[in-house]
């Protein structure tokens, strides 16, 4: 034995073979009782002490991972890559070869108490990923994630066999042995779901159309493979047919019983606990030590840290349980413990082996190439068979294959039982940096979701027919948001001859689950015994619309309930895909700042605010912002009493077309405000025969909507029409000032576009925007300086159509045409 000053040195650790070999045979000698320094003042190097050695390596691996993802994480490269690349940098090939740093960050007695952490740290993270996991999506996957699964995975496995098959005796010389072929066939033909889901999390691929198909293709390929590769690890290691079914047949019993009693067990305890978004501390930490204890089990029939991600599968995730191991585990596990597990598996890498044998370096290559090549063909022929646009196979292909901290522990375990040498380790790693980084920068680039939600026809109330049916998505958050919004709609005058439908969408935060859901609302039946109180908030905001659609004549109103569960920063797709799949014409969603009756507010919900600007930017038709400060001013007998204040452009005429169809509803009673500069107030009287969308075209439309308004709808008692000549914003906001407090609704069009000319009455009030999804005017009555107690509606005209990011006018010449 040896002490721990005289011990092999790291550049015999990872740069020898023999020396490799012999460290994993030797002790080190080190005193056991030097666990935490008394300092320096008092003649202590705190660095020869177990404790402030530790600490010292976390930080360093910490602040190194990190300053390499702050700039990789631009280039869209996923961060377990980054923590891999970091550990690189710290090994001996590069900062490492410092001797100061050597001295200090490589002591042998470190190394235990690191490995140790590293791996506890993955088994909760694998555990965590396991919890998140819905494997309900195995039995609801159709067709074309089952084929992608298994042609991916068998054809990457049948072209590395056949190879090897094929140079026959010449592959002696690049594996150890058989096991090394028969390893790298069943890990590298897979798609591991917990590296999927956590690159295609960091790429806000998650509620993709093309996320969901790869999540669905990769669990079912990763649950059947855990039984697979159960099998040949057992032949692997033991030689013999019948141990190895003893051991696979151990592993089955074992899930079982974490099905049957565990599982159950755990539901037991979490119903009979106090109802919350989180679990209490006991309970937490009994469902912990089960996940630790299940890893031992599996440690001790040989299968890792399986039983973690067993038991995570079969625990349910969301409220609570997924929502508190998410909010209390993972942010420490992840982002402080796990980079060290990645980052030695970088310090591990031996660049200098690469330029041993180059021959067999290029044949161990190739291997790997043929089932990278394999895998992506494999995901590429059935997609094309189910008539999936290639390049979206070619992704679909390019994410089956993403690399990261699955292929980094599997790697780790074969250097560790000599089934690769150092060589073939470091090549491995560089595959997994350079699959798990370019694959992702690729995808990154090719992707991108939004392109799909453009429509191809006019999707706005101002193009629709006058007896349109009136399609809108109703987006609701919360309870406090329903009232308003069935006021709108009962404002629309639903009647048989002009019907209203309503897809209603529930949206709930995504937590403590990796997967989206957007599905049908199904109300749970309740037990007699059961009250009402128990139903769920979804049960209560789809009674709400089901009372308000029996309430008017049968027919007029149709209300078809949603439920989306997904992150804030892609819910916008899952709203998108509805309103383009339903040919919605509207879209309603609720402001992102609250406001009370009395006139405070609540602090503004962030990432509601960037849901609305996704929604803004990407929706396929009209969008309406609706900021609820309560009932109003109702009077003059009419239920509703509306308000539109119009002063030009494509948003101030959605509004007006919304006005219209509520200037039909008998309860509604309507002003419509049109704004005019002192210069320039010559109308135009006529109708052009032909219409150049050029000029002052805009405002020629505009005047043409006002004159059809006014001969159709205005009636000087319910439905009135004045125009007020101002010549400056302040003269303009007087205005509104006074006469806003009047109603109950104020519509106003949001005026925010590329294209859109900043008039002069503009110009002043655009320099004090706060809020940039309202608009000018709509900022304006939302802000507590302006005093305003009136709920308002802002309108964006649809914003995208074709191949084009403008707002288009054809709308507005369709609708002429219609008139």
């Amino acid at each position: 034995m040896t002490s721990t000053d005289n011990a092999i040195t790291p550049e015999d650790l990872y740069h020898n073979d023999t020396a490799v070999q012999l460290s994993r045979e030797m002790f080190f000698c080190h005193r056991a009782d030097r666990t935490i320094s008394a300092g320096i003042f008092l003649g202590d190097l705190p660095l020869d002490y177990s404790f402030p050695l530790f600490l010292y390596q976390i930080t360093v691996i910490f602040v190194s991972t990190r300053l390499v993802h702050a700039v990789l994480r631009n280039f869209g490269v996923p961060i377990v890559i980054s923590q891999l690349i970091a550990g690189v940098l710290l090994g001996p090939t590069f900062i490492g070869r410092s001797e100061s740093f050597e001295q200090h960050f490589f002591k042998p007695a470190g190394w235990e108490q690191l490995n140790t952490l590293a791996y506890l740290s993955f088994v909760l993270f694998v555990f965590i990923i396991g919890v998140k996991t819905d494997i309900g999506l195995i039995f609801k996957s159709g067709k074309k994630a089952t084929a992608v699964a298994f042609c991916s995975t068998g054809l990457s496995h049948i072209f590395l066999l056949v190879t090897t098959t094929i140079f026959g005796k010449k592959t002696k010389g690049i594996f150890t042995d058989e096991t090394t072929v028969i390893n790298l066939a069943l890990r590298w033909s897979m798609t591991s779901y917990v590296v999927l889901s956590c690159a295609l999390g960091e790429l806000n691929l998650l509620t993709s159309k093309l996320g969901r198909l790869a999540m669905s293709s990769a669990l079912i390929a990763d649950f059947c493979n855990i039984f697979f590769s159960a099998l040949m690890t057992g032949l692997i290691s033991h030689g013999n047919g019948q141990i190895a079914a003893y051991s696979l047949l151990s592993l089955i019993a074992f899930a079982l019983i974490l099905w049957f009693i565990v599982r159950r067990f755990v539901v037991w305890l979490i119903h009979r606990a106090p109802e919350s978004r989180f679990l209490d501390e006991a309970l937490l930490v009994l469902v912990i030590m089960l996940a630790l204890a299940s890893a031992l089990v599996t440690q001790l029939i040989g299968y890792n840290s399986l039983g973690a991600l067993l038991l995570g599968f079969m625990l349910p995730g969301g409220a609570p349980l997924g929502v508190t191991v998410v909010e209390r585990l993972d942010r420490l596990v992840a982002g402080i413990f796990l980079p060290v597990f990645v980052a030695l598996a970088g310090l591990r890498m031996d660049p200098y082996t690469l330029f041993k044998g180059a021959r067999r370096l290029v044949y161990f290559q190739s291997f790997v190439l043929i089932s990278v090549v394999g895998k992506f063909v494999g995901t590429i022929i059935p997609c094309l068979y189910f008539r999936l646009q290639l390049k979206d196979a070619i992704v679909l292909g390019l994410m089956n294959n993403f690399k990261g901290i699955r292929e980094v522990d599997y790697t780790a375990q074969w250097q560790d039982w000599r089934i690769v040498d150092n060589q073939q380790y470091t090549i491995l790693m560089i595959w997994v940096i350079f699959l798990g980084g370019v694959t992702s920068i690729l995808v990154k680039y090719l992707y991108r979701p939004e392109d799909r939600f453009l429509a191809y026809k006019h999707r706005s109330i101002h193009s629709s027919k006058p007896g349109d049916e009136l399609r809108v998505l109703a987006c609701i958050h919360s309870q406090t948001d329903v009232t308003q919004t069935l006021s709108i709609l009962d404002a629309t005058n639903p009647t048989q001859s002009s019907p209203l439908c309503v897809y209603l969408i529930h949206l709930i935060e995504l937590a403590g689950r990796s997967d989206a859901i957007i599905r049908p609302h199904k109300e749970k039946t309740r037990k007699p015994n059961k009250q009402a109180s128990s139903a769920s908030e979804s049960d209560r905001i789809v009674n709400a619309f089901q009372s308000f659609e029996r309430q008017v004549p049968q027919g007029a109103v149709t209300v078809l309930p949603y439920i989306c569960i997904s992150p804030y920063n892609t819910m916008h797709e899952d709203v998108c895909t509805v309103a383009l799949d339903k040919k919605a014409v509207l879209v309603l969603i609720p402001f992102h700042q609250r406001y009370h009756i009395d006139g405070s507010t609540e602090p503004p919900n962030l990432s509601i605010l960037t849901l609305n600007l996704n929604v803004i930017s990407y929706a396929p038709c009209s969008v309406g912002i609706l900021i609820d400060r309560g009932a109003g001013n109702a009077a003059a007998g009419y239920s509703h009493q509306v308000a539109v204040y119009f002063i030009g452009g494509p948003d101030d005429r959605e509004a007006l077309a919304l006005a219209a169809r509520m200037a039909e509803n008998p309860t509604v009673g309507l002003t419509v405000v049109r704004f005019r500069e002192k210069t320039g107030m010559r109308r135009v009287q006529t109708m052009p025969s032909s219409v150049d969308w050029k000029g002052n075209d805009d405002e020629r439309i505009d005047e043409e909507m006002i004159d059809d308004f006014v001969k159709d709808s205005a009636d000087d008692h319910r439905v009135l029409y004045r125009e007020e000549v101002v010549s400056t914003g302040e003269e303009l906001v007087g205005v509104i000032r006074e006469t806003s407090s009047l109603f109950s609704l104020l519509i106003v069009g949001r005026r925010e576009t590329k294209n859109q000319k900043e008039t002069s009455l503009m110009a002043g009030l655009s320099e004090w925007s706060e809020h940039p999804e309202l608009g000018v005017i709509g900022d304006l009555l939302a802000s507590t300086d302006f005093g305003c107690m009136v709920s308002t509606l802002v309108i964006q005209q649809q914003a995208r159509i074709g191949n084009s990011d403008e707002k288009i006018a054809v709308a507005d010449a369709d609708h002429s045409q219609h008139v």
